[in-house]
């Protein structure tokens, strides 16, 4: 099953959810119309190989039967067969442009898919429509194509490829021959080695995803120009704002002309000197565990971007929990700044899993550096990147979360509610529960704790200001639903 990036927007959602949500809450939530989120989840069920993946009932919804989402999975998991149509012209997009600006046969290319003239003809209008994204365009004389334009530009879309083809998916930098197409074992070792010079000669580690990213330039430039594409497309010197740059990192130009050279006499070719360059660049953008390029200063719009983003959210940048946070951000963009000026993308592979654990932060933060990017004038902030940053905001906000205050409450305070104290305690060890008392304790019981955050009661009592949740005494799962979806509630309206 092939998704659009709508229809994994609202499994997502749905996902996250694990109950009953009307469309009308969705369409909120994705800005998308009711219309077409029942036209998606329509489109969703007819492509399943189980049954209905989402349950549609009348009054209460949409629903995601995670059995049939479980099974789906799976059977698309063991389906090698199947290759999906994204996929498919992922893998063609990656095979032109590693050939431009030379022409490749169609038909060959096709020969393993065993599709028609017209699927192939299909897939060229896509791949057009894609490259034109990037600022490439396509040639194309009668089954032959080819893709020219800015060598930059050019490899930007050969990253965003491996990218979406997921193959950049392992951590270890020593496991990825197998991944990359056209990359041997040989050049595998030769690429790790000089990732280990330079970890050797800067006195660092790179660490993951970072890595994985570095190792994906160096694989991309060498295949360039081993296919012979590249001779004369790279300038033979620097501009005078690069050579400014390279003044400022000079220790780090030196291992980087130092690398260049080792590739060139790999190679038997002369690689050109903006090479050196643009590899200075990725290593510069890297967020290591300790600072090597910064020497300790912060620029001054990364101290703007972090005080804005405390301020937007709040936060009392007294507390040492805010003290930390500003830290971390500070270690994240200040290299951030440097990738999304070079045009930088570091691939973040637990994207999905933090859009589904985190999705109120995320999308808070989403937001956040969107208005970030107009006030400060830089550019666009990617969601791969947005999915790191979100993790620092979740990490603070579990931090400066207070454990509730509660009181239990039944008849008489006895029998009942005593045995509620030993359920409760044991689901919700994070709540502090003040006392066991009667109804004819409350009012008393309130005043002196007036910082109460809610009372769980098998009776109710009306024209109190704080939040009464009704249990039965048997304290079943229903009820456990019910404290949970209070607690979730109140942690949302916290500022993050």
């Amino acid at each position: 099953m092939q998704l659009t990036k709508n229809q994994q927007a609202i499994i997502n959602l749905l996902l996250q959810s694990g109950d009953y949500v009307s469309a009308d809450q969705v369409s909120k939530k994705l800005g998308f119309s009711t219309k077409t989120i029942l036209r998606n989840v329509k489109s969703i069920n007819a492509q399943s190989n189980e049954e209905n993946l989402i349950i549609s009932e009348r009054g209460k919804g949409l629903k995601l039967d995670y059995s049939s989402y479980i099974l789906d999975r799976n059977n698309q998991d063991t389906d090698l067969s199947k290759d999906s149509i994204v996929e498919r012209r992922n893998n063609v997009l990656l095979e032109i442009l590693f050939r431009s600006p030379y022409f490749i046969d169609m038909d060959k290319t096709y020969d393993k898919y065993y599709v028609s003239k017209s699927v192939i003809e299909t897939d060229i209008k896509a791949i057009k429509e894609l490259l034109i994204t990037y600022d490439v365009n396509l040639k194309r004389e009668g089954y032959h194509v080819s893709v020219y334009g800015n060598e930059r530009n050019i490899r930007q879309a050969l990253n965003s490829t491996i990218i979406k083809l997921n193959l950049m998916n392992s951590d270890n930098i020593q496991e990825l021959s197998t991944d990359f197409p056209g990359l041997d074992s040989n050049d595998e070792e030769f690429l790790v080695s000089r990732i280990e010079f330079i970890e050797r000669q800067l006195n660092i580690a790179i660490p993951y995803p970072y890595n994985i990213n570095l190792f994906s330039h160096m694989y991309i430039m060498m295949n360039r120009f081993k296919q012979g594409a590249v001779k004369n497309s790279t300038s033979k010197s620097l501009t005078e704002q690069q050579e400014k740059i390279k003044e400022k990192y000079q220790n780090i130009y030196r291992v980087t002309s130092q690398v260049i050279d080792d590739i060139s006499n790999y190679l038997h070719i002369r690689v050109p000197l903006g090479e050196e360059f643009n590899l200075l660049q990725y290593l510069v953008s890297v967020h290591y565990n300790r600072d090597v390029i910064f020497n300790g200063q912060t620029p001054k719009i990364v101290e703007k971007i972090v005080s804005y983003s405390l301020d937007y959210f709040s936060i009392d940048k007294r507390t040492k929990a805010a003290v930390l946070l500003a830290e971390d951000l500070t270690n994240h963009i200040k290299p951030m700044m440097n990738r999304l000026n070079s045009g930088i993308v570091v691939a973040n592979r637990l994207l999905s899993d933090i859009q589904i654990t985190y999705p109120n932060v995320f999308d808070k933060v989403r937001i956040l550096f969107q208005k970030i990017s107009r006030k400060f004038k830089i550019p666009d902030v990617p969601n791969d990147e947005i999915g790191f940053i979100t993790l620092y905001f979740a990490k603070y906000k579990e931090q400066v979360i207070r454990r509730k205050k509660v009181l239990i409450m039944c008849t008489s305070g006895f029998g009942t509610a005593q045995l509620l104290n030993t359920k409760i305690s044991k689901v919700f060890p994070e709540l502090q529960i003040v006392d066991v008392i009667g109804t004819s304790e409350l009012n008393s019981k309130l005043k002196d704790n007036p910082d109460i955050d809610m009372i769980i009661s098998t009776v109710n009592v009306k024209k109190i200001s704080k939040k009464i949740i009704l249990v039965s005494a048997l304290f079943n799962s229903q009820d456990r639903d019910r404290i949970e979806r209070e607690l979730e509630k109140q942690s949302d309206e916290n500022t993050i």
